[in-house]
């Protein structure tokens, strides 16, 4: 069953959400975002459109309201998990797709690039980049495997509004989503979860667990805040992108209000 601590939480989530976005009026902080990070905000925001869709982080934080946010629960799996986590991967692909070219673009040499079959077409646009891809360029360029979030709502170590916090004191959950691609040849779970459920949803439907979901997720808000890394250090970004994860792979630098952290 949830404690009571985590009920309390999701109740908080809404009012705390207000809160925040009142601080950000006040002191009139910019977070008038990129087209990215736009699209990025509306997977992890915490409330719902105006069309009445809801993101993958709203309505995994949804979930949590009946499915505790811990280890103990990590295997359930359900039809809403299966949606979530197919939806998310898909997102992650497009993203990585988009942040590999807009990189290459810019003028950046990836290390790795010589090791990809078919580079600047894939870059071009006129041929598509795969999973392989992205952990061949991004855990080089970037090492990615060492990219660790904290998630907030985790029950044994619960952060009700983790930006009250100084981000090095929050030490809950820690979330590694490349961390596989540290080792070589060696699968990540949530991806191969995921493809196995484009290839037979029926016989694969076991997959579609919670943790695979938190994962998926986790790896788009890494890949996310690499993309916007400039906004995110700067400050730039709406106080709900750290509702479900803080970053732990940047140092930090200070506030721009009591609301938004920035980073170095």
């Amino acid at each position: 069953m949830m404690c009571a601590l985590g009920r309390l939480y999701l109740c908080y989530v809404t009012l705390s959400t207000r809160f925040w976005r009142a601080i950000n009026h006040v002191f009139n902080v910019n977070t008038v975002f990129s087209p990215s990070l736009d699209r990025g905000y509306r997977v992890f925001k915490p409330v719902k459109a105006k069309n009445g869709t809801a993101g993958p982080g709203r309505v995994m934080f949804d979930i949590f309201r009946y499915i505790s946010c811990h280890q103990r629960n990590f295997d359930t799996y359900s039809v809403t998990l299966e949606s979530l986590l197919v939806d998310t991967c898909s997102f992650f692909d497009s993203l990585c797709q988009t942040f590999i070219r807009e990189t290459s673009r810019t003028g950046v040499v990836f290390k790795q690039e010589s090791q990809i079959d078919n580079f600047k077409k894939k870059v071009n646009g006129s041929a598509e980049f795969n999973f392989g891809d992205y952990r061949t360029l991004l855990e080089v360029q970037f090492v990615l495997s060492k990219a660790a979030v904290n998630l907030n709502p985790y029950d044994d170590a619960l952060y009700l509004n983790p930006l009250s916090y100084h981000p090095d004191k929050l030490s809950g959950f820690a979330v590694l989503p490349f961390e596989e691609w540290a080792r070589e040849n060696a699968p990540s779970a949530w991806w191969k979860a995921f493809t196995d459920l484009k290839h037979d949803r029926l016989s694969n439907f076991q997959q579609a667990k919670m943790r695979n979901v938190i994962y998926a997720l986790a790896a788009v808000y890494v890949i996310l805040t690499f993309r916007n890394e400039a906004d995110f250090k700067a400050g730039k970004v709406a106080a709900e992108l750290y509702n479900l994860f803080v970053p732990k792979y940047w140092a930090f630098k200070g506030r721009v209000t009591a609301s938004v952290y920035m980073w170095s």
